[in-house]
Parts: C-alpha cells; sequence; structure tokens
C-alpha cells in the first residue's frame, strides 16, 4: 500500500510539471539545497497561481459547510503554490466543473488543473486544451 506521501508525490510529479514546477525534487529529496525550475513568466509576475479545482465531487474537491475549498486537488493546489511562492496563500482558487475546466484553462483563467487522476490523453481533448505547456500523445 503506497504512503500518503508517495501517493500525493505520485500525483503532484505529474501535475507540477504544467507549471513549470519540479514536483519530483521533493519526493527525491527533502533537502532544501534542491532548486527547482524557474516559474513560468505570467505566473511569475502575477505573484499569485490561478488554480482550477472541482467544487462538485468530494472528496477530490469540494466546499466544505462554511463555504471553503476543500479536497484532494485543492490540497494538489496549496501545496504547489507552496513550491511555486513560498506560501500556500499565495494561490486563487476557481470552481471548475467537468463541462468547464478545459475552456477556463485555455481562457487563461486558470493557471493549473490539478487533478486526482489526470486528464485522460485523447486526441480531441488534446486539441481542445492547446494552451496547457504539457501535451501528450494522441491515443488512436
Amino acid at each position: 500500500m503506497l504512503t500518503t506521501r508517495k501517493r500525493f508525490c505520485k500525483v503532484a510529479s505529474a501535475i507540477a510539471t504544467a507549471v513549470g514546477i519540479a514536483g519530483a525534487a521533493f519526493c527525491t529529496t527533502a533537502s532544501a539545497e534542491t532548486a527547482l525550475p524557474p516559474l513560468p513568466a505570467a505566473i511569475k509576475d502575477a505573484g499569485v497561481l490561478r488554480a482550477g479545482v472541482r467544487c462538485d465531487q468530494p472528496p477530490y474537491g469540494f466546499k466544505d459547510e462554511k463555504g471553503n475549498f476543500a479536497g484532494i486537488e485543492t490540497e494538489m493546489a496549496l501545496q504547489i503554490a507552496t513550491w511555486a511562492f513560498g506560501s500556500p496563500d499565495k494561490i486563487e482558487l476557481t470552481c471548475v466543473t467537468a463541462e468547464n475546466r478545459i475552456p477556463q484553462l485555455n481562457g487563461k483563467k486558470v493557471d493549473l488543473l490539478p487533478r486526482r487522476s489526470g486528464l485522460p490523453t485523447t486526441c480531441p481533448r488534446s486539441r481542445r486544451s492547446s494552451s496547457t505547456p504539457l501535451r501528450m500523445p494522441c491515443r488512436l
């Protein structure tokens, strides 16, 4: 059975590359000397990471009884903001659904879509999400 850290690292490594952050660096060593690659200029200049997280699919992403974002996707986004800016407070969370997450990304309303299982790689989805920095080959 995978530990929570190993599970988190496996998922974080896959999504972190989309914003140019090496999540694998955290997973392979706890050393403070490990340097992460630079943030994309647009994200760095904004001073905040804009993440689209699910708000309708507990436990992955939802709003708690106080209306705050909660869930696995939220925790992943907060960790990536910490890697990027040194603080989990340097994040703007936006509610996304299955229907609007790709338009939100393509419209540059969000910088990142942390997903617990990633986006399935299909040719139509690949064509729709042309603004994503990490492109995977289409499955035929």
